[in-house]
Order: C-alpha cells, then structure tokens, then sequence
C-alpha cells in the first residue's frame, strides 16, 4: 500500500467583462455540477503521447452536491515485465502500448449558489490522475463559455499556519560536501551528500517554540544553528530544511525559499490500506470546509456529499 494524500484545488467563473465571479450552479442556465457528471460520465479515456500518459475514468457516483470519480492513472511507452513479488516468477510482459495502472479518487465539491467549485485531489505515492481530469474539465468550460474566464486555483493554508506551527525536526543539507581525506597536500574531494538534523529530546514532541519564533523573525538562522563547524572549513548548508506542524498537518519546507504551503493532508501512510470510499469523502468535506469558509464565508451544508439525484440530474449531458 502506498502513502495518499489529498489536495485542494478551487474553479471559479468571472463572467466576461465583469470583476463578479458568477454563480456556478447557473452557467447560462447550466448547473455546473450536473454538467460536470454528464462530462466525466462519457469521457474518453486521456492519452498523452508526449508525457507518456493514460488516464481513464472507472467510475462515478453522485451525491448531495458532490461528484465522487475513481480514476485509473499510469504510464506508457516502454516495454517491460511485471514480476510477482514474492514467488519471483514473471507474470505479464507489457508492450509499449500498455500503461500499469493505479486507482486514485477526485471529489468535485459544488454548494448550491456558490461562486467556487472545490475539487479534492487523492495523490498515490506522489501521483494524482484525477488532476488531469480538472485540467481537462476546465479547457472544456473555456471551449464551452469562451468569453468567460475560468481560475483554476491551488488552495493554500491559512495565512496563521506557520505562526501557530511547531518546529519538528531541522535538516542541514549539503549536497556535495568535500573535505581533505589525504595527508593534506591534495585539494579537498568531495565525498558525498550530507545531512545533519536537530531533533527534539527525548520526551519532547517538537523543538523549543523560542527556537521557532527567533528563525521565522530572522533573528537566528537556522544555518547557524545546525549547519556549522562540520568541519574545519565551516561551509554553510546548501539547504536548511524545516519539518513543521500545524492545524493537524505536517509538512517540509525549505527555509528561506518557501511561503504558505499548499494545502495537503495524508489520508494513510504507506503500509496502511486506504480510506474506504465514504471516509474519503467525509475527510475531503472537512478539509473543504474549513478553507471554503475562509473563501466565501459560509460552512458547507451538512448534506453537501449524501442525498440522492432525481433522473433529470442523472441524465444530464455537457452539450
């Protein structure tokens, strides 16, 4: 089992020659949600000749104001072998025409009158097919509506995720670090990449919030801290590396080359199974709804993934 995690990604329509983003559940008369089920219900699988890459829908369920789409994902355009692992023995011999696959998930998330459209995207060991599925659906609305103009934005944390984040870990790194291994009449060599991380003690879940607070101010640099006196040459790290936590989510950055980062939350760590359909989709609305908050300044409804379709809803077509 592969490490999953989700990300958000938020559709908006700014109606030609106006600054007001429009209501997306009446695009000229246009639900958008129902337009977006009757589109990736009779989409043709995706293939990418360039990127080597195949995506193909395998299912779709509708609910409340939400469309759950399992997608299958992977590359093609080598040939190779696909072993059992554990017996060893050979099972298939794939062509360059075929593409190993793996599922992942996309949530499209749509309140009624809302003026944004969230689209939660399921990752797979760093690989999300269902983004390819957004991008394509928003080509499909410029072609649709061409005297529109459709954002299509990352959603990134709250401006206060790094002032209430805790420091976790520190890692100084130096790419090719070099010292003198002879007797000192040869140039320093370069012996490989290193790390050196800082860790909190023993009984302590992160390192000291004044530590924190003094880097993020600039008061201290993070490179004074853990990446001197290596050794007798004192070379500052190539990158100092930062693990932070905050609101429940963990992530890495780089300090002094980052801002606040994108919003992204593992689902299950590698080795364990992944969410079952429902729990997706309830963690997917909880994330959703913090940040739609923050953008529109109202809560998703409460049945905004669970409720049947009428057939009218069922039988919507994009064209």
């Amino acid at each position: 089992m592969h490490r999953r995690s989700v990300g958000l990604t938020a559709l908006s329509r700014r109606v030609a020659k106006k600054q007001d983003r429009g209501k997306l559940d009446a695009v000229n008369g246009v639900d958008l949600l129902h337009g977006f089920f009757g589109w990736v219900t009779n989409l043709d699988p995706i293939r990418d000749d360039d990127k080597g890459s195949y995506v193909r829908v395998a299912d779709v369920v509708p609910a409340g104001r939400s469309v759950l789409v399992t997608v299958e994902a992977g590359r093609f355009g080598e040939p190779g072998n696909t072993w059992e692992v554990y017996t060893h023995s050979l099972s298939h011999t794939r062509t360059s025409n075929e593409a190993t696959v793996q599922r992942s998930r996309l949530l499209f998330i749509l309140p009624v009158a809302s003026t944004v459209g969230i689209f939660a995207v399921e990752s797979v060991a760093g690989s999300a097919g269902g983004a390819a599925l957004v991008d394509k659906f928003k080509a499909a609305c410029l072609s649709r509506w061409d005297k529109d103009y459709w954002p299509l934005d990352r959603i990134y944390e709250k401006e206060d995720w790094f002032a209430l984040s805790e420091l976790k870990q520190l890692t100084a790194v130096y790419h090719r670090w070099s010292r003198d291994i002879g007797d000192g009449s040869q140039p320093r060599r370069v012996v490989g990449r290193l790390e050196r991380h800082l860790y909190p003690v023993e009984g302590e879940a992160s390192l000291p919030k004044r530590l924190w607070d003094e880097i993020r101010r600039g008061d201290m640099t993070a490179s004074s801290i853990i990446g001197s006196e290596i050794d007798d040459g004192g070379d500052d790290p190539d990158a100092v590396l930062a693990q932070v936590s905050s609101h429940g989510r963990t992530k890495q950055i780089e300090l002094g080359n980052h801002r606040t980062p994108t919003v992204r939350e593992v689902l299950s760590d590698a080795g364990d199974p992944p969410p079952a359909d429902h729990e997706f989709v309830e963690r997917c609305r909880l994330i959703a709804d913090e940040h739609y908050q923050g953008m529109t300044g109202k809560a998703l409804p409460v049945d905004t993934v669970s409720g049947d379709w009428d057939d009218d809803a069922l039988n919507s077509t994009w064209e």
